[in-house]
């Protein structure tokens, strides 16, 4: 899958990341129905942030105290309204919900590489003039350390080299609260930039706009659960011509207790929470943290260590769209997934 008009080596780049997409999203959605079927030990809330702790906090908790406070549980009455959807008890359940996050986290991360193709404008920002419109952004291979244009010369980490001084996994936490403000009045607060040519100010309109994302999704999602509106575009359903909900489906979706709030309240907090790791695993994609299930499949690199990549303002539109390329980089992903032994989950 050449990504026309992108430089050769960043074409490389491109593609082990849209595979990744495919594997973060295939991944995750089998662990939801996974925790579904045990919540009391499968499911940790991360969404929406937990409060820090600072040093003299976790001198006074234990170890466990710590984890409840840094990654959310559910109450008992939550639990109970999981267990209440029998997931555990019901294979055609688990295997249409499986279908349903995967089409919904697709969904969600197409939103993503239309906001980078610039194809989308950002709902929470906004350029004074026309020069500073917003364009996408590009995804490039790092800058070596002797050339790193944001530390002024060679840094002490990758992080620092790459990324203007930090993750982007850290920045999109630390986003959470920057966006919380901006949505606290309706309508939502259009904050003002002079443009979107600096990479930082391009890297902080993603991380909002993540967050935008999450929030439209979740609410989209438990409305057309309730609604049974739900048409399948993810690439590997659309080969097996499963357009919409059959009546088998539809009657496993039913059979999960909509009409009681509780039901679809926990339910949208918990794929909220998922939607949150979609995205936070996927700008992981992009670090030098695990070297990504691509690497040692494609032919075009064999044996090419993973160097990180590199988000910029871009200045341009892709003349073939990543937002293209993601569905059809499908059947690459497939291929990959389908040569024992190494397989993503």
């Amino acid at each position: 899958m050449p990504v026309q008009g992108v430089e050769l080596e960043n074409d490389w780049i491109v593609k082990v990341i849209l595979i990744e997409a495919h594997s973060i999203i295939n991944g995750l959605s089998k662990g939801l129905v996974c925790g579904l079927c045990e919540p009391e030990d499968g499911i940790r809330l991360v969404y929406p942030r937990r409060p820090t702790l600072d040093e003299a906090d976790f001198q006074h908790l234990t170890q466990q105290e710590i984890d409840r406070v840094l990654s959310g549980q559910l109450s008992e009455e939550e639990i109970l309204a999981i267990k209440s959807m029998g997931f555990a008890e019901g294979e055609t359940k688990r295997k249409v919900f499986k279908k349903i996050f995967v089409e919904y986290f697709y969904s969600l991360m197409f939103d993503m590489f239309n906001l980078l193709d610039g194809t989308t404008d950002p709902q929470l920002t906004e350029a004074e003039d026309e020069c500073g419109a917003w364009l996408g952004a590009k995804i490039l291979v790092p800058l070596p350390e002797e050339e790193d244009e944001f530390s002024g010369g060679a840094s002490e980490s990758p992080a620092q080299t790459y990324y203007g001084h930090d993750f982007l996994s850290s920045r999109f936490h630390d986003a959470y609260e920057e966006f919380n403000q901006l949505i606290s009045a309706e309508p939502y607060v259009r904050r003002k930039v002079k443009n979107f040519k600096d990479d930082d100010t391009v890297i902080k309109t993603l991380m909002l706009e993540a967050y935008c994302k999450i929030e439209i999704q979740s609410r989209r999602f438990m409305k057309d659960l309730v609604d049974l509106n739900i048409g399948f575009v993810y690439p590997g359903y659309l080969e097996k011509n499963e357009t919409g909900l059959t009546e088998e489906d539809k009657e496993a979706v039913r059979s999960i207790g909509l009409e009681s709030e509780a039901v679809r309240t926990v339910l949208q907090k918990v794929f909220a929470g998922y939607c949150y790791d979609v995205i936070v695993a996927w700008f992981s994609a992009f670090e030098l943290i695990d070297s990504p299930l691509a690497i040692n499949n494609l032919p075009e690199q064999p044996g090419r260590g993973w160097p990180g990549a590199r988000i910029s303002a871009s200045g341009y539109r892709y003349p073939d769209m990543l937002h293209d390329a993601f569905p059809e980089i499908w059947h690459k992903y497939n291929e990959i997934i389908s040569r024992p032994p190494r397989r993503p989950f």
